[in-house]
């Protein structure tokens, strides 16, 4: 199955921009299965920046520590530094100085009025305000029989054999850390609320009194928060991430020359190297091997080097091939159809690939 993963963004931190196509290997247990990792990008899920140019971020209420402000403009600060949005943010510095003479708190005294008159002074067209809700951390607890050796030989073996089991109640403990914040964002010239959205993030953290400890519960929060903010994130702008897909690995149908060479691509996409393997895959191709296997994965290839509507077009020509579903075709003609139609409105997108002109 396709997996979606996130760019590495750890708690509160800046995440990394993301650099060309990365193109990876997994083995998982029992047998080698290899995976072309796929850089995306979506545009977001809200348009309520739409149109707006300059962005005051103002401290949120009960972000006593200011983390909550600190992520949300470090990561509109690498949309804006890797093109993917045009906003510019209100620096800082301004922000607080605006903020004191003013002699305001934090988000519940920000109204229509006072919305106005602090774009007006820091010449944003939006501010992006809110709170932190109150979260909370429960506690559960379960328990379950598990075997465990009572006895060992008696030897000077330093893995020794174990001669009698017995039964033991383990008890295991799951904390569940759940944090809400509730973001706005108001529109300076007419004071209108473009934005809002209560945002829930959770984390879970589970040990055993035979393994595994316990965590710091301030930890756990953190994580929450730090989810919450990652969807805060998403719906205000443009966001990268990854999309692991498996390559198709049966031969069936090539004999010969013509299956040495596929097994040959797939051992040297299993050292990661794609650009030869993608090149054997539409060698292929072209001298007569169009098995379903050999099609898909050029359509990762070709998906992987943002040549959207070439994988897609393959893709549907593959899905009217099948006599019967293929769960990977299914994912890809799915996630492909998403993505073309993504494409064409992401500030920032790639227009490499150009959609077939119409005869």
């Amino acid at each position: 199955m396709n997996g979606i993963r996130a760019h590495s963004d750890p708690p509160l931190r800046r995440a990394h921009a993301v650099g060309a196509v990365a193109l990876a290997f997994l083995l998982t247990a029992g047998c080698v299965q290899t995976k072309m990792s796929i850089a995306a990008q979506s545009a977001a899920k809200t348009n309520a920046l739409d149109g707006v140019n300059k962005l005051a971020v103002m401290p949120f209420d009960n972000d006593d520590k200011g983390v909550v402000t600190a992520y949300l403009e470090s990561q509109l600060f690498d949309a804006k530094a890797s093109g993917l949005t045009a906003v510019t943010l209100v620096d800082r510095h301004s922000i607080d100085k605006i903020k004191n003479e003013l002699r305001l708190g934090r988000d519940g005294g920000i109204d229509e009025a006072k919305a106005k008159k602090i774009g007006r002074l820091l010449g944003a067209d939006a501010l992006l305000v809110g709170r932190v809700l109150p979260g909370n951390v429960t506690k559960n607890t379960s328990s379950h029989q598990a075997t465990e050796c009572t006895a060992y030989e008696n030897s000077n073996k330093l893995f020794k054999k174990c001669i009698s089991t017995g039964i033991k109640t383990v008890t295991c403990t799951t904390l569940v850390a759940t944090v809400s914040i509730q973001p706005r964002v108001i529109r300076v010239t007419t004071g209108e609320v473009a934005y809002t959205k209560v945002q829930n993030g959770q984390a879970s953290h589970e040990y055993c009194d035979n393994g595994g400890t316990a965590v710091d519960e301030r930890v756990l929060q953190s994580n929450a928060l730090a989810n919450a903010l990652r969807e805060v994130r998403a719906d205000l702008a443009p966001y990268r991430y990854v999309i692991d897909a498996p390559l198709k690995q049966s031969a069936d149908g090539l004999t010969g020359a013509s299956r040495e060479a596929f097994e040959g691509a797939l051992a040297f996409a299993r050292t990661g190297r794609f650009d030869r393997a993608c090149s054997q895959f539409t060698q292929l191709e072209a001298e007569g091997a169009r098995t379903i296997a050999v099609r898909y994965n050029i359509a990762l290839c070709d998906e992987a080097s943002g040549r959207l509507f070439e994988a897609r077009r393959r893709i549907v020509e593959i899905d009217g091939d099948l006599r019967t579903p293929d769960p990977d075709i299914n994912l890809a003609l799915q996630r492909l159809e998403r993505r073309v139609a993504e494409q064409a409105g992401t500030p920032g997108a790639s227009r490499s690939d150009k959609p077939p002109k119409k005869r």
